[in-house]
């Protein structure tokens, strides 16, 4: 069991393949099985907060937009923010 699930969605972020609608309705579907939603910004900061309290074991992010925000794929290298959670 994960300890913390949460859920990326943000409407002022763009998709690519996946319909905003679609993206938007499983938002709201597992908003209410209990995954917090986080925008871009929060996305950032709570990878940023897990990798500092070495907390990113056990937790589960959705991604429910196709294209990753510049708020964690920072650069186009292997420090990027996004790649720092994965090997946590």
């Amino acid at each position: 069991m994960r300890e913390e699930r949460i859920a990326y969605f943000d409407e002022d972020y763009p998709t690519s393949w996946i319909n905003r609608e679609l993206s938007k309705k499983l938002a709201d579907e597992l908003e209410h099985k209990g995954f917090k939603m986080l925008s871009a910004g929060g996305l950032r900061d709570w990878i940023i907060e897990r990798i500092e309290q070495e907390r990113a074991r056990n937790t589960l992010a959705v991604f429910l937009q196709d294209v990753a925000p510049d708020t964690i794929l920072d650069r186009f290298t292997p420090e990027a923010l996004v790649t720092s959670i994965l090997i946590r």
